[in-house]
C-alpha cells in the first residue's frame, strides 16, 4: 500500500477558488483530508507521516482549483507523485491510444519518483509541494508541518528548519515563491499558551515584510482537533493574517508578480483582473497592493 493510498477515495474540490472578495480555501477539503489521518490512527507524533501527506495533497489541490495545471504540481494525484512537466507534456501530446501504451507507461515510470529534492544553495532539499520545470527551476515551493504534541520542545527545531531552508533555496532561487503551512493540534492555545505565542510569533517572522530577500513569501497557521469521528478545525483561533485565505491570495499574488503575464494562462485567467505590483528592486514578502490592504 502507498503513502497516499489512505487518501485515496476523498475526492478533490473542483470548485473555483476566487470570487469579487478574494480566496476561499476548501477548508472541508482540509477537514477531510485530515479526519482520515486519525481514522488510519496516524495523529500523534505524525509530523513526517499522514498528517504531513495530507497536507501536501491539501496544498496541492489547492494549486489545482487555483488553475495550475494538474501536472505541474507536485504530489500529483496518481502515481508516480513527480513526474517532470515536459515528459507529461510530451505524453499528453500524443493520441489516447499511444498514452496508454505500454512505451508510454513504461517511460512515466522510469521518469517518475515517489518524491521531490531540489538542489539549494548547499544542500539537496527534499520538498513537499513543489512547482518546477528545467526552464525556471524552482517556481514555487510550499514546505508543510504539522506538530500534535510537545509544542514548547519541538518549537526551536521547526525555527531552525525553516530558516535554515529558506537560506538554502533563496541561494539558488532568488525569485521562487516560498510558503510555510503549519499545523499544530489546538491542545496548544489553551495548553501551552507560551508555546503558541512562540507559534504566531515564528509565523509572522518567517515572511518578515521588511527584508523580502531573507523571507518566505506567504505562512499559514491550521489549529485542528481530533475527535473520535474525524477531526475538527479551530479556525476561529487563527489570526487573520496566518488564514488559508490570505496565504494562498497572497502565494499566487507573488507568483503572478514574477512569472512573464504569458505564463500560468489557466491561473490568471480565475485569478482575473486585478492589478498587480511591479517589483522593480526585488521581489516583494509580504502581502501589499490591492489585495494585502
Amino acid at each position: 500500500m502507498g503513502a497516499f493510498d489512505a487518501f485515496a477515495d476523498v475526492s478533490p474540490d473542483e470548485s473555483n477558488p476566487w470570487s469579487p472578495s478574494g480566496y476561499t480555501a476548501s477548508l472541508d477539503q482540509l477537514r477531510q483530508l485530515l479526519s482520515r489521518c486519525v481514522s488510519v490512527g496516524d495523529w500523534s507524533g505524525s509530523q513526517g507521516g499522514a498528517v504531513g501527506i495530507a497536507l501536501d495533497l491539501w496544498v496541492a489541490r489547492e494549486l489545482r482549483r487555483a488553475g495550475y495545471e494538474p501536472d505541474a504540481v507536485w504530489p500529483r494525484e496518481h502515481e508516480p507523485r513527480v513526474l517532470p512537466a515536459s515528459v507529461a507534456r510530451a505524453i499528453g501530446r500524443l493520441s489516447p491510444a499511444n498514452q496508454d501504451s505500454s512505451i508510454a507507461r513504461r517511460i512515466i515510470r522510469n521518469a517518475g519518483s515517489a518524491g521531490s529534492a531540489v538542489f539549494g544553495e548547499f544542500f539537496a532539499k527534499n520538498v513537499d509541494v513543489l512547482v518546477a520545470d528545467w526552464d525556471r527551476g524552482v517556481e514555487l515551493m510550499v514546505s508543510t508541518k504539522g506538530m500534535t504534541s510537545s509544542f514548547g520542545k519541538n518549537m526551536t527545531n521547526r525555527w531552525e528548519e525553516f530558516t535554515g531552508d529558506l537560506r538554502n533555496i533563496r541561494g539558488r532561487f532568488p525569485l521562487a515563491v516560498l510558503g510555510v503551512v503549519f499545523m499544530a493540534d489546538a491542545a496548544i492555545v489553551d495548553g501551552e499558551p507560551n508555546a503558541y505565542q512562540r507559534l504566531l510569533d515564528m509565523l509572522r517572522k518567517l515572511r518578515m515584510e521588511t527584508a523580502p530577500s531573507r523571507a518566505y513569501d506567504a505562512t499559514m497557521l491550521i489549529l485542528a482537533s481530533p475527535m473520535t469521528d474525524g477531526v475538527g478545525l479551530v479556525m476561529s483561533a487563527v489570526p487573520e493574517d496566518l488564514h488559508p485565505n490570505q496565504f494562498f491570495e497572497s502565494l499566487l499574488t507573488r507568483a503572478f508578480e514574477r512569472l512573464p503575464v504569458s505564463e500560468r494562462d489557466g491561473a490568471r485567467r480565475l485569478y482575473g483582473d486585478r492589478e498587480l505590483p511591479t517589483a522593480e528592486v526585488e521581489p516583494t514578502g509580504g502581502p501589499t497592493g490591492p489585495l494585502g490592504d
